[in-house]
């Protein structure tokens, strides 16, 4: 029976100064509830910019947006050795007003090399930042990466959503301390990715578009078509995947479980832990961790779990229900296997059913 957890835990394992463009006076600098840019020619907001480049930023080359071509330069700390440019930021509305939403459109971004980059932008401080951005990876390919970065330590979360490079909606929804990052190709239906912890208060936030530390990276151009700062509305308050992703957070024990349709005398997997971009599943002598995604919209519900594995982020679908205090997971311990249509297993078809209780 332990095989088998050695091979789902092995598949797991695989898985912004001055305007230098000549900005506008601010048009709603102190509308607190809704600040939004269309790029339409001129700046609409009060951005800051910092460390401006005007060679590198125009209204004009794709008119009705904001290009913003990257260069060379890491906010990272990890392995920075210079910093990067034109970052357009806007200072958080005065007030009491903690949670918001940011929205940006990034037209026909095509990342070549690593890190071509664009997207959102939370900031403090160039070592006190969260950002939410497209980008080419170290995995050889464009993905979504969500990176906190407190007192210049940084963990990153690497999501696989299929996005459309033509027009790419990026969106993060301050809760709290809580960061959800989604993204979406109509504006319309938004994927989240993932919730990220950050106890560290923002002072501003907007757009970036960089190469990172590579210094031979090209240069890109990223089309900005529009940015939108708004408060949080009731619907963003009560959204259900929220919801879902809260009532999951926790440490569950393992109680018992099944593999093809026989029960386990004694499982390897001895907990699992969920918090905001991780899911811990620990056994007897070590534990593995990934991000997380879930879909509330199919039956039985799907939680999707990542492992960075050197340039590989593979995912293990998970079929799961949570009723109260109890949680049930299963899966089948083969990466890129669709979830299970059902919560059981049967003699010969691979499935491990786990059943779990919340810690107290």
């Amino acid at each position: 029976m332990r095989s088998f957890y050695a091979l789902a835990a092995l598949a797991i394992l695989s898985l912004l100064s001055f305007s230098v463009l000549g900005a506008e006076p601010a048009e709603e600098k102190n509308k607190a509830d809704r600040l939004f840019d269309d790029f339409d020619g001129k700046l609409a907001l009060d951005w800051k910019q910092i460390r401006p480049v005007a060679t590198h930023q125009s209204l004009s080359k794709s008119p009705g947006q904001l290009t913003i071509t990257t260069q060379f330069g890491s906010i990272n700390k990890t392995g920075r050795s210079e910093l990067p440019k034109n970052m357009f930021l806007i200072d958080l509305p005065e007030g009491d007003q903690t949670d918001f939403v940011v929205t940006t459109v990034i037209k026909d971004f095509r990342p070549q090399v690593r890190y071509n980059q664009a997207g959102l932008l939370i900031y403090k401080d160039d070592d006190n930042y969260f950002k939410f951005v497209c980008e080419f990876s170290w995995a050889g390919v464009p993905i979504l990466n969500a990176l906190l970065e407190q007192d210049g330590k940084s963990v990153g979360t690497a999501i696989r959503i299929p996005f459309n490079f033509e027009r790419l909606w990026l969106r993060v929804i301050r809760r709290g301390n809580l960061y959800e990052v989604s993204s979406s190709n109509d504006g319309k239906n938004f994927t989240a990715g993932a919730d990220i912890n950050w106890e560290v208060s923002p002072a501003q936030v907007g757009i970036l578009a960089k190469n990172g530390y590579e210094r031979q990276a090209s240069e890109v151009d990223a089309h900005f078509d529009s940015f939108e700062f708004r408060a949080l509305t009731v619907e963003d308050r009560e959204d259900p995947a929220q919801l879902e992703r809260l009532k999951l957070s926790g440490v569950w024990n393992v109680v018992s479980g099944e593999l093809d349709g026989k029960k386990m005398t004694d499982p390897a997997v001895t907990n699992v832990t969920i918090l905001p971009g991780k899911f811990i599943l620990r056994e007897k002598s070590r534990s593995v961790t990934a991000s997380w995604v879930i879909d509330t919209s199919c039956s039985p519900k799907a939680l999707t779990t990542y492992l960075r594995a050197g340039v590989k982020l593979t995912p293990l679908n998970w079929a799961y229900a949570i009723d109260g205090d109890k949680l049930t997971l299963c899966t089948i311990a083969k990466p890129d296997a669709a979830a299970p249509d059902s919560l059981e297993t049967k003699e010969g078809d691979s499935r491990m059913l786990l059943t779990l209780q919340r810690a107290d």
